[in-house]
């Protein structure tokens, strides 16, 4: 169900008549800001159908998203309106970035640089009016691994911004793969990366019924960072998360995915004690299955 922008359910809301107790920051990091000129400077060439949010998208979709963009133009245009909005909200700050229809990254590199730079100076503008009220998070050319690091180090260096939006997918190829410059810059810089989808790259049956936003994009978000985290951090996570008397071992055997050596593993896990290393490598699983360890010594 959509609704109407500006309207109570856009600005979250008729703000509360309660007491309320002590009043902390709120910082929204997820909100963003369309640039109509920067639509305007690839009329008649950027395709939204090659980019998988349109390409796996039926015409019903299609409309959908058509009509969501009418209704909150407003709300992604108009710095007032976002003002009003934030503040029945309880919104003090806004980290602000593009619409994800404005990545188009199958454009050619140099138009991709050019609609980037074009979107990330209207950003820096709303900033530099709003300095309270907004920080940013910049727009790169990702089918452009190079241009992409330089225009980061440009909003960053130049314009101040904190951040970087990507997409979980650049028309369809990984993130992950071919953009170390970026990735790299990134490191150097030391900012947040918001990593935002923009449908499914294998969508063929998540085109009717909206599927493509409400199962593809978040599919898509879980596959991306699947490729870009392959190391202990996750075990770390898990620790930190659940306990090391929660996590058991697993290898998957005797299948190709599979992980076949579990103590070079968990023992190369040097934040872990030994006392969690032997939890983890088999004692909460003999606890679990009852199994008798002293038989096994």
């Amino acid at each position: 169900m959509l609704f109407t922008c500006p309207a109570a359910s856009a600005r979250g809301g008729r703000p509360s008549t309660k007491k309320r107790g002590r009043r902390y920051v709120c910082v929204d990091v997820h909100c963003h800001v369309h640039y109509l000129p920067a639509d305007e400077m690839v009329t008649g060439i950027y395709r939204r159908d090659l980019e998988p949010n349109g390409r796996f998208a039926s015409e019903l979709t299609r409309a959908t998203n058509q009509k969501q963009m009418q209704n909150v133009l407003e709300c992604l245009t108009s710095v007032e309106q976002r003002l009003r909005d934030m503040d029945a909200m309880g919104v003090d700050v806004q980290a602000i970035s593009v619409s994800p229809f404005q990545f188009m990254y199958s454009l050619d590199p140099e138009l991709g640089r050019k609609t980037a730079r074009a979107t990330n100076e209207n950003l820096a503008e709303i900033v530099q009016k709003h300095p309270r009220r907004f920080v940013a998070l910049a727009n790169v050319p990702l089918q452009a691994p190079d241009a992409a690091a330089d225009e980061l180090e440009y909003c960053v260096k130049t314009l101040g911004f904190r951040g970087v939006e990507i997409g979980t997918n650049v028309a369809g190829a990984e993130v992950s793969r071919g953009r170390d410059a970026f990735w790299a810059r990134v490191q150097a810089l030391d900012v947040m990366v918001f990593m935002h989808p923009n449908g499914f790259t294998g969508g063929e049956r998540l085109a009717d019924h909206y599927f493509i936003n409400s199962i593809g994009n978040p599919l898509d978000s879980t596959v991306a960072v699947g490729y870009l985290v392959f190391d202990r951090d996750q075990l770390k996570h898990l620790v930190n998360l659940w306990g090391a008397d929660h996590i058991v071992m697993g290898t998957d055997y005797p299948y190709d995915m599979g992980w076949y050596d579990p103590r070079g593993f968990v023992d190369g896990s040097s934040f872990l004690k030994d006392g969690d290393k032997a939890k983890i490598l088999g004692l909460n699983a003999a606890k679990l299955l009852k199994i008798k360890t002293r038989a096994l010594r």
